[in-house]
């Protein structure tokens, strides 16, 4: 009798545990497995369409943000934007046969206000995709690619046959801010299988960034740029191949991101620290 009664107090016990760490998320957070996280992108539920819009008849009316390049082609485009007083952003999630990426475009809608983007390792663990993997860290590095200078990072996820590239875009740089921060920004990551991942594959695909095949940068240094420089391929790709979805559930946990801070015009950049 004793026995059985020890027996239901770890019972008891146990279940009290589970419940308490159920009611923290705690997890919740860490429930995804070690698999491959290109294997289940078509069944997860990370970020659920809505309304469907073929990309043949409405493509002036979704986002304008493409990614094409041999390594990358997408079929289908879950995306959600977002009107703030002092933002305006766009969710996108590129989805295709072995491939995944995630992204959001902020620009900074006052006068007076910059974006101070994120820490990218910090950044990395709140896309929900990636909840509870084991991340493992490359280099960061830097490339002036086609549409905008980028600085990124790489990066093995989960069970290791993933390689994922984190990155940060900034595209329009404040003339009047003295650090130079940008007051327009893209955010994101892309996977793609392991095999033969390497850095003139990455290269090429931030190569293939488009604003509807043309570049971020300004308008004078496309003057500089040879004809090939601009992905002319990418509209039409996306108006016969992409299918495009609106989503109210993003895959990232803080949208929209809280980024924007004042310019102090005040300061001189001879005043002492």
């Amino acid at each position: 009798m004793g026995e059985l009664m020890v027996r239901i107090s770890l019972i008891s016990i146990i279940g009290t545990i589970v419940l308490i760490l159920g009611g923290c998320n705690v997890l919740d957070v860490f429930s995804e497995t070690e698999d491959n996280i290109l294997g289940d992108v078509k069944e997860s539920s990370w970020a659920l369409e809505t309304n469907s819009q073929s990309s043949k008849n409405n493509l002036s009316q979704v986002p304008n943000l493409m990614i094409l390049a041999e390594p990358f082609t997408p079929t289908r485009v879950l995306y959600l934007t977002y009107e703030g007083k002092r933002s305006a952003q766009v969710y996108q999630a590129f989805l295709g046969e072995g491939i995944l990426a995630e992204t959001v475009r902020v620009k900074a809608t006052r006068p007076s206000d910059i974006l101070e983007l994120p820490n990218m390792k910090t950044h990395a663990l709140s896309w929900i995709k990636l909840s509870g993997k084991t991340i493992n860290w490359g280099k960061k590095r830097y490339y002036s690619s086609k549409f905008s200078p980028v600085y990124y990072r790489a990066a093995k996820v989960g069970s290791k046959e993933s390689v994922c590239i984190f990155f940060n875009m900034p595209y329009d740089i404040s003339r009047r801010d003295h650090f130079d921060r940008p007051k327009e920004a893209i955010l994101g990551y892309f996977c793609l299988k392991s095999g033969g991942v390497d850095l003139i594959k990455v290269k090429s695909i931030f190569d293939g960034f488009s604003f509807s095949g043309k570049s971020a940068k300004s308008s004078v240094g496309q003057l500089f740029l040879e004809a090939k420089a601009i992905n002319k391929q990418a509209t039409t790709y996306y108006s016969k191949k992409v299918t495009y979805n609106t989503t109210n559930n993003t895959g990232l946990r803080n949208f929209p991101l809280n980024l924007n801070t004042r310019i102090d015009i005040t300061d001189s950049v001879l005043k002492a620290d």
